[in-house]
């Protein structure tokens, strides 16, 4: 199937060079099936709460990626906030789109809390509530990669590409930090 505007422009800003990237509340794993078919990663992980969901995705993915060693996945019927980020020592990404703000506000929080000591890259789309998860961003004291803001079905979605935890993401051109984050949020405010 074809991937809408939100999940093509999220699939073009993910780099090559995660050992595992977190597709959470996937639903029916487009965005991990295009991935998987860039090869973006070794490792894909497809997770959602949803058993008939996961299950329904488990034998498509069985069908069309059988387990090669180019092109690993796996299906996770969990919440997000228990995928087990500590078994794996590099920094993972952690995708979550098409949930409201307030949950991913819930999700990102359960994540850094538990796993505080280290670095974990998101990349997020939220439906609303924008502008409080850039001000939990703010908190968190994280580090904006990337944004973009797009249109698709007459509405408009903001995709943050941020990094939590101490080790700083390289510098690139379009690397901003909260600090004019918070300035830019402040104006578009007032």
């Amino acid at each position: 199937m074809k991937l809408s505007q939100r999940l093509t422009h999220i699939n073009n800003m993910i780099p090559k060079g995660y050992s595992h990237i977190w597709d959470c509340c996937c639903d029916h794993g487009l965005l991990g099936a295009a991935l998987l078919d860039k090869q973006a990663t070794n490792m894909i992980n497809f997770v959602d709460i949803v058993p008939a969901l996961m299950q329904q995705l488990t034998t498509k993915l069985e069908r069309f990626y059988p387990q090669q060693t180019s092109r690993q996945w796996q299906v996770h019927c969990s919440d997000v906030s228990a995928i087990p980020l500590e078994q794996h020592p590099q920094i993972p990404l952690v995708i979550i789109a098409g949930v409201g703000g307030d949950l991913m506000i819930e999700l990102v929080n359960s994540l850094c809390q538990q796993h505080s000591a280290r670095n974990i890259d998101f990349i997020l789309c939220p439906v609303h509530h924008q502008y409080e998860l850039r001000q939990q961003f703010i908190k968190l004291d994280c580090d904006l990669i990337d944004e973009k803001l797009i249109e698709e079905y007459r509405r408009f979605y903001e995709i943050l590409y941020v990094r939590y935890g101490g080790q700083k993401p390289h510098k690139n051109t379009n690397e901003v930090n909260y600090s004019q984050l918070k300035q830019r949020a402040s104006k578009i405010t007032a």
